[in-house]
């Protein structure tokens, strides 16, 4: 297997269903406003918003982490169709949730958050998978390469969605004269329709996910390592208990306790919570967020209406102006924030994965985004309204040097880390990791629904200090690996080679030579100051 070469039909199975995953994920964040104008059109308060958030985001832990146990104890075949089926039933469900009869029989709310709470289980489901079975399936050679490619879906899913929003209004604009409508009813009848089109085409990713899944068997680790049928190698030999490595038969004990994986766990797990957290209080999928960023005029955005939909303030002649002018801005400012950037992000990060070690990819643009949110909270709190193009472009470059490097790493180093019978578990608690980060966000008003901007700076700000940490947590607690180059160089520099999974535990015998953890580096630096400068040698 190692010998084998690039792997595409793996990368268009697990791609195809990251794309679907984060669809869904993005969807519920653009249809928001559409939600909004068509069911709660006088709503003066954001708790609607808040759930559909967090059951989302509830949902995207809950399937993660029963993923993650269930592909480690009864295999990763198991749940090839279970998250893109969960993902179509909930897209199906979703689309044509209903009030019933003259919007009284049933509640909108109560049907939305059920079906959105379906498709979050089934983000958790096809993430934890799509991560494990790329990584299980690629050789040592090609994994980051592999791995990089696959989650370039994750943005590629952002601008498709946002992509959808336009084209789907000018549709309903050519078709219904959305723009020139005056009255709410009917607007609502063609806004209602986007929304409910948007979703539903989330169902054509999970098919096809489904369509490449047909017939695939299962991870050749899992089998070597864990399942009853051994698997034969090219000859047909069987594989027999020599070969079999150690470490998927630990216990738990002896995986967290006695190889100190503890730490290695709880490091990426934490630079997960501080990263997603810090990303989330960017606001580039929030468009309460994205319209203070890229308000160029001088006009309150205080209402006593939440949405103002009638306001003159909202500079719109008529009903069908505002929500057209709202989603058309909201997803046009997203392309520009965040889906651009992380595209390319992505796209560099495949050219750099190969020539950089794992922590080394973690750690110094970790720095560099601390440096840049320190620069953004400063804009966002001296700059005058009309003024908003420094805040624009640090956001562009947090959402940049975010997908250079931590947005993969910290999806790799579970995979890599740690042997075949806990790898879906820990890559589950890292994943959950981060979406509690998110929830986090979600969860304090001040930071993405107030137009007061002073409790977003103040979280901006300990943010910057939470990223200063991850480079003391990436230090003591991260190990150092994939620093073994080729025999050959390309370019200019060396190309690092991946940690085989069969020999993680042979050329590591000793967790101590991985992460030094808060002890070992206090007794390094203490054995530094006591030796004192090398003695030179004067006698030549």
């Amino acid at each position: 297997m190692e010998h084998d070469s690039f792997r595409w039909q793996i990368v268009r199975a697990a791609a195809s269903g990251v794309f679907a995953a984060s669809y869904a994920f993005f969807v519920p964040y653009m249809i928001l406003p559409a939600l909004n104008f068509v069911y709660w059109p006088n709503a003066t308060s954001l708790d609607k918003n808040y759930k559909v958030h967090i059951v989302a985001l509830a949902g995207a832990i809950l399937g993660s982490s029963l993923a993650g146990i269930i592909a480690d104890i009864y295999g990763r075949k198991q749940l090839y169709r279970l998250g893109p089926f969960l993902l179509l039933i909930g897209a199906i469900g979703l689309a044509g949730a209903s009030a019933g009869f003259n919007n009284s029989t049933m509640s909108i709310l109560g049907w939305i958050l059920f079906w959105q709470f379906v498709l979050g289980i089934g983000v958790g489901v096809e993430w934890t998978l799509s991560g494990v079975i790329s990584a299980e399936f690629a050789p040592a050679k090609h994994r980051s390469r592999m791995m990089a490619t696959i989650f370039l879906m994750h943005p590629v899913a952002y601008w498709v969605v946002s992509s959808l929003v336009l084209i789907l209004l000018i549709s309903l604009e050519r078709s219904s004269g959305l723009r020139d409508e005056i009255d709410h009813h009917r607007a609502a009848i063609a806004v209602d329709k986007l929304w409910r089109y948007l979703v539903g085409l989330g169902g054509i990713p999970a098919l096809i996910t489904l369509f490449f899944r047909a017939g695939m068997y299962e991870s050749p680790r899992y089998s070597f390592d864990l399942a009853e049928e051994r698997p034969v190698d090219e000859d047909h030999r069987p594989f027999t208990e020599s070969d079999i490595r150690f470490s998927s038969y630990l216990t738990p004990s002896q995986f967290l306790r006695d190889l100190g994986n503890w730490r290695h766990l709880a490091g990426i797990s934490i630079c997960a919570f501080i990263l997603n957290a810090a990303i989330g209080s960017l606001g580039g999928d929030n468009y309460r967020v994205l319209a203070q960023t890229w308000d160029f005029s001088d006009r309150p955005t205080n209402t006593t209406s939440l949405y103002a939909w009638n306001d003159v303030q909202s500079g719109s002649a008529s009903v069908g102006e505002a929500i057209y002018k709202v989603l058309f801005d909201m997803s046009l400012h997203s392309i520009y924030t965040m889906s651009i950037v992380s595209v390319v992000g992505s796209l560099i990060l495949i050219i750099l994965v190969e020539h950089c070690p794992r922590r080394t990819l973690l750690i110094y643009p970790s720095l560099a985004l601390a440096i840049v949110f320190a620069i953004l909270a400063t804009f966002v709190q001296i700059t005058a309204p009309t003024t908003p193009v420094p805040e624009i472009a640090a956001t562009i470059l947090c959402y940049g040097i975010f997908n250079i490097g931590p947005n993969l790493i910290l999806l790799v180093m579970p995979t890599e880390l740690f042997p075949t019978s806990y790898r879906a578990t820990c890559f589950a608690l890292v994943y959950s990791s981060g979406k509690m980060g998110s929830i986090l966000v979600q969860s304090i008003p001040a930071v993405l629904y107030s137009s007061n901007q002073h409790g977003r700076v103040y979280f901006l700000y300990s943010m910057m200090g939470c990223l200063l940490a991850i480079s003391l947590f990436s230090r003591v607690w991260l190990p150092t690996y994939g620093t073994l180059p080729f025999p050959h160089r390309r370019f200019r520099f060396a190309r690092y080679r991946s940690l085989r999974l069969e020999d993680h535990f042979k050329e590591v015998k000793k967790p101590e030579k991985m992460a030094p953890g808060f002890r070992g580096m206090f007794r390094g630096l203490r054995r530094r100051l006591n030796r004192g400068p090398e003695p030179r040698d004067y006698t030549e």
